[in-house]
């Protein structure tokens, strides 16, 4: 596996030590990828993450297709990744 950048292996090694299914933390570990190489392409960090980073990405999840159960799975692992790198929550900003 190639190295992961910084941000992306903190919320990796976080959902290692969490108590979510395994099953739970390789989805959320794929849907991190996912939004921090969306973050890269487009100058966002992904931890800690602005809100209007999150939106952006979903809006952009919605609009290739994505499902909205894909979409909510990836925003809580957005949600569950800055709650253990205890970095504040940037997907509860309803602005």
């Amino acid at each position: 596996m190639s190295e992961l950048p910084v941000e992306a292996a903190a919320i990796v090694r976080a959902y290692q030590q969490a108590s979510k299914a395994d099953s739970t933390i390789r989805a959320y570990h794929a849907d991190v990828q996912v939004f921090q190489a969306w973050c890269a392409r487009f100058g966002f960090r992904s931890l800690p993450a602005s809100p209007e980073a999150v939106a952006g990405f979903l809006a952009h999840e919605a609009e290739v297709g994505r499902s909205a159960s894909t979409i909510g799975r990836r925003l809580a692992a957005i949600r569950y990744g800055h709650k253990l790198a205890k970095a504040a929550d940037p997907t509860d900003d309803e602005d």
